[in-house]
C-alpha cells in the first residue's frame, strides 16, 4: 500500500479522519515527507504564499517529543499553522499564544492563564449544568433533528459568551464567526479568505468595543480582567498593558478553540456512542464512567487535526534526519490511535484506563482550557445518556473541509424522549 492521500489536502479530512494513512504511516513512514499541495482560491484577492512540503509526523513518541521541546521544534518561527504565512503577516499571528515560545509564551500564559483557573471553573459548572438542562429540553421538543445545529454549537458557544460577559443575543454571533473562519477551506460551503478576514475583523472590532466597556465597568468576566491586567516580559523593566492586538488575538484563540473543538468533542462522542451502541449501554448503565468516557472521546474523535513546528537545529526524529528551518506537523489523532501507548486503539472504550491522549496537546502549549471543555463534554453527555439514551445519528453527517479541526457540519439524530 502506497500513501493514498496528501495530508495537506483539506478535501481528504472532509472526507473524514484518514485512519488506514494514519496506520499505514506510523508503521512504514512515521516521518513522511508530504510535499506541497497548492491552494488558489478563485475570485479571491487573498492567496496563499508558495506552498513548502512538511514532515508528518504520525507517531506517539515523536508528537510528544516535537511538543515537549519547543526549543527544537518552535511555534512562533513559523507560526503552528500547517501551512505557511505571509511574512508581514508573522507579527499579527505571533500576538496569539499558540504561536509563541517560551520565555515570552510563559508570560502570557500566566496572564491568560487567569481565565480558566480551578475557581472560574468551579464557579461555571453551575452554569454550565443549567445550560445543558435548557438545551437538551430544547432537543427534546424539536425531536429529530440535527444534533449539530441543536446541541454541539450551543453549548461551547453559550460558555465562551459567558466568559466574554457577552449579552446573549449576541451568543449566535460567535458561531457564524467560528464557521466562517474555518470554511476557509471548505469550497462546499462558499469558504473564503476574504470571508475569513471579514469574520476576524467583526470578531476584532466586538471585543474592541467590548473592551472599552469593560475597561470603564470592570466586572470580573474574563474580557474585564485581560483589558485590566499587566504583562511583565524580560525585556521590559516594568510591566505594561495588553496591547489591543494581543488581546484581539487571544480572543481569537478562545473563539475557535474554547468554541470549535468543544463543538466537535460533541458531536464526534455522539457519532462514536452511535456506532458503538454496547460502550453506549455501558456508559447508561454505570454513569461512574462518565469522567473516562469523556476523556475517550477525546481520544478517539480527537478534534483538533494537527498543528506544525519549525526545526530551529539539526536533528532526527525515528532516524529521519531533519535540517533548520524544516516544518514538521504533529497529527494528534494519529498519535492518539498509537496501539504501542493504546491497546486495541480504533475501539472505542467508555472504560479506558489508563488513557494518556494528546487531544489537548502536551507540553509548553497543553490546552488552557482542557478543564473546562471536560467539563462542558461531561455535563453534556451526562445530560444526555440520562435523558436521550439511545440517542443515535440516523442519517449521513456533512463535514467540514479542513485541516485544522475534525469537524461535522451536520449530523441528523433520532431518540426516545
Amino acid at each position: 500500500m502506497s500513501v493514498p492521500a496528501n495530508l495537506m489536502d483539506p478535501a481528504v479530512f472532509g472526507a473524514g479522519i484518514p485512519i488506514d494513512t494514519y496506520a499505514w504511516l506510523r508503521e512504514h513512514d512515521p516521518v513522511h515527507w508530504t510535499e506541497p499541495y497548492v491552494r488558489h482560491f478563485e475570485n479571491s484577492a487573498i492567496q496563499p504564499p508558495p506552498a513548502r512540503g512538511f514532515w508528518a509526523l504520525t507517531r506517539y513518541a515523536d508528537v510528544s517529543h516535537v511538543s515537549r521541546h519547543p526549543e527544537l521544534f518552535s511555534s512562533e518561527r513559523g507560526t503552528a499553522l500547517m501551512g505557511d504565512v505571509w511574512p508581514h503577516d508573522l507579527w499579527m499571528w505571533r500576538q496569539q499564544l499558540i504561536h509563541m515560545d517560551p520565555p515570552r509564551h510563559t508570560h502570557f500564559r500566566r496572564v491568560l492563564s487567569q481565565a480558566f483557573t480551578p475557581r472560574r471553573i468551579r464557579e461555571l459548572h453551575e452554569f454550565i449544568e443549567a445550560r445543558c438542562t435548557a438545551i437538551v429540553d430544547d432537543l427534546i421538543e424539536r425531536g429529530p433533528c440535527d444534533f449539530v445545529d441543536v446541541v454541539a454549537k450551543e453549548l461551547p458557544l453559550q460558555v465562551v459568551g459567558e466568559l466574554f460577559g457577552m449579552p446573549d443575543d449576541d451568543f449566535h454571533l460567535l458561531t457564524d464567526w467560528t464557521d466562517r473562519i474555518i470554511g476557509i477551506d471548505d469550497p462546499t460551503s462558499g469558504g473564503s479568505p476574504n470571508e475569513s478576514l471579514l469574520a476576524v475583523n467583526e470578531l476584532f472590532g466586538y471585543v474592541t468595543e467590548l473592551g472599552e466597556e469593560k475597561r470603564r465597568s470592570p466586572d470580573g468576566t474574563v474580557v474585564s480582567e485581560l483589558v485590566n491586567s499587566t504583562i511583565h516580559l524580560d525585556d521590559e523593566a516594568d510591566g505594561r498593558p495588553l496591547t489591543p492586538p494581543e488581546i484581539n488575538m487571544f480572543f481569537f484563540l478562545l473563539v475557535i478553540a474554547g468554541n470549535e473543538t468543544t463543538r466537535n468533542a460533541l458531536s464526534g462522542g455522539v457519532q462514536a456512542l452511535s456506532d458503538h451502541p454496547d460502550q453506549r449501554r455501558r456508559l447508561v448503565e454505570d454513569p461512574s464512567r462518565l469522567d473516562m468516557a469523556t476523556d475517550e472521546i477525546v481520544r478517539f474523535v480527537s478534534p483538533v487535526i494537527a498543528f506544525r513546528r519549525t526545526v530551529m537545529a539539526p536533528t532526527e526524529l525515528s532516524g529521519q534526519p531533519l535540517a533548520e528551518g524544516e516544518k514538521v506537523v504533529v497529527f494528534y489523532g494519529a498519535a492518539n490511535r498509537d496501539p504501542g501507548v493504546f491497546p486495541d486503539p480504533d475501539r472505542f472504550d467508555v472504560g479506558r484506563d489508563p488513557n494518556h491522549h494528546l487531544g489537548f496537546g502536551i507540553g509548553t502549549h497543553y490546552c488552557l482550557g482542557a478543564n473546562l471543555a471536560r467539563a462542558e463534554i461531561s455535563a453534556m453527555f451526562d445530560e444526555l445518556m440520562r435523558r436521550v439514551p439511545d440517542i443515535g445519528v440516523s442519517g449521513e453527517p456533512t463535514r467540514w473541509h479542513s485541516t485544522l479541526v475534525n469537524s461535522w457540519k451536520t449530523m441528523p439524530v433520532t431518540f426516545t424522549a
